[in-house]
């Protein structure tokens, strides 16, 4: 499997220092990690008239492919390859019982939507800067999962067709490299972005030792 971890800090010395760190982490424990230099995004990219770089330059699917389906869910993984992408790229949050979600945003408010969220955590949300905010990192794995993502590109179905299907809603990290695993049974050369962020709303420096080694673990 070719596993790409990048870590996401404000403070560019110290997240050299993280990175090097997990790096050598990941290296000992035999998984192909590589530190890249050049990464395309796929942001809502179509297949019609796109071909990988003749000179060998990756087509990524950033979160998936936003412009088709939810950011960062199964069904948009799955998509991105479809349209011929040569990996994907997904970001993980730690979760209130130190799991990983395959989630970007601190907040739930922008994908998942104000109507689902009081309707399944009326009394979940925290009040910021005068916004009433659902903060990802409040829930369990089991409780992010309840949620389906909706925010969507131009070509997704219709909010309730959204809602009925299983693979938009909030994913765990086992089950993106479950679906991984699976394209690779047909394509072995695709690669896979992990991108963990620390931040006082998403990481701390001491959190990421929790992630890194459920990263080495899975």
């Amino acid at each position: 499997m070719s596993v790409r971890l990048k870590i996401t800090q404000a403070d560019p010395e110290g997240a050299s220092q993280i990175l090097g760190r997990y790096l050598l982490g990941m290296i000992y424990t035999k998984l192909h990690v590589q530190v890249f230099a050049v990464l395309v995004l796929l942001l809502g990219w179509s297949a019609q008239g796109n071909e990988p770089n003749a000179e060998g330059m990756l087509v990524i699917g950033h979160r998936g492919a936003p412009g088709h389906w939810g950011e960062n869910t199964i069904a948009g993984f799955r998509h991105a390859i479809e349209l011929g992408a040569d990996g994907i790229e997904l970001d993980l949050i730690l979760t209130a019982d130190h799991q990983l979600a395959v989630f970007h945003d601190w907040g739930l408010n922008r994908l998942i939507g104000e109507n689902q969220l009081n309707t399944e955590y009326p009394d979940r949300a925290v009040v910021i800067d005068g916004e009433r905010v659902w903060l990802t990192r409040d829930f369990t794995m089991d409780e992010l999962q309840v949620l389906t993502v909706v925010q969507r590109g131009s070509c997704a179905t219709a909010e309730i067709d959204a809602l009925a299907n299983p693979e938009l809603r909030i994913c765990s990290y086992e089950q993106a490299l479950d679906l991984f695993d699976e394209l690779r049974l047909e394509r072995s050369d695709l690669v896979l972005y992990t991108e963990v962020k620390t931040s006082d709303n998403y990481l701390t420096s001491e959190e990421i030792d929790k992630v890194a080694g459920l990263v080495v673990n899975e």
